[in-house]
C-alpha cells in the first residue's frame, strides 16, 4: 500500500546476543527507499557517528569500552 513503509531496527548485545534495544518509526515513508533512508540515519543517530553505543552500560552499570 502507497505510505506504509517503515523502519524497524533490533539492536542485538554482542556479549548475550541477547536482543538489547528496539526502534521503530512512527513516520510512514511513501516508499521503501525512503524509509532505508531514514532507518540508516536513525542508526547512526542512536550509535554515533563512531559506531558504537556510549550511552547504554554493561551488564555491570558501567560504561562498555
Amino acid at each position: 500500500m502507497p505510505g506504509e513503509f517503515a523502519w524497524i531496527i533490533t539492536l542485538l548485545d554482542p556479549e548475550t546476543g541477547n536482543v538489547q534495544s528496539t526502534n521503530y518509526s512512527e513516520k510512514r515513508y511513501g516508499s521503501q527507499d525512503e524509509a532505508s533512508v531514514a532507518g540508516k540515519a536513525a542508526v547512526v543517530e542512536f550509535l554515533g557517528r563512531d559506531g558504537k553505543i556510549g550511552a547504554v552500560p554493561g551488564r555491570d552499570g558501567k560504561p562498555r569500552p
